[in-house]
């Protein structure tokens, strides 16, 4: 039987086995010189498939991302946060049915976001000094990982 509850258990089980590579690569951030360029880092996951993998990108605003080539005084590029890792194991109709009349994608996207702030909230993520936002792709809001406050793109300033 089906149900929200056993849902969100499966699926933080599942992020919980990639917390400690999430956890390294924000240490990382930590000691990386960012080029004068970047104005924010955008942390990226996609959904709709039983894997997911969290990017992150350097921007110079909210809609544009700065590639490596673009700056010579520090880093700016993609970094890969976690490789592909199984996030939902429910495969059958009657899941996806579930799924969907529970609205599960809600679910899902506050899930992934709450595990994303625990994770920098343990390595002090407030002394990475640009802002930083985590995304679902093609979603309208934008977490701001250090506040825990969702914002639309127009509410956000650099």
């Amino acid at each position: 039987m089906y149900t929200v509850d056993k849902y969100k258990e499966m699926i933080n089980s599942n992020l919980n086995k990639q917390s400690d590579v999430l956890i390294s690569h924000f240490e990382q951030l930590k000691s990386i010189n960012f080029a004068s360029k970047v104005k924010m880092l955008l942390i990226v996951s996609s959904l709709g498939e039983p894997k997911i993998s969290l990017n992150l990108t350097t921007m110079e605003d909210m809609f544009n991302g700065i590639d490596s080539d673009e700056i010579n005084d520090g880093f700016a590029g993609r970094v890969k946060l976690t490789d592909d890792f199984l996030f939902n194991e429910w495969k059958s109709e009657e899941a996806l049915k579930f799924y969907v009349d529970n609205d599960l994608e809600d679910c899902s996207i506050e899930e992934i976001a709450g595990w994303v702030k625990e994770c920098f909230d343990k390595i002090h993520g407030e002394e990475i000094l640009l802002p930083i936002y985590f995304t679902v792709h093609d979603e309208s809001y934008y977490l701001d990982v250090k506040l825990g406050e969702w914002l639309a793109p127009e509410e956000i300033e650099l």
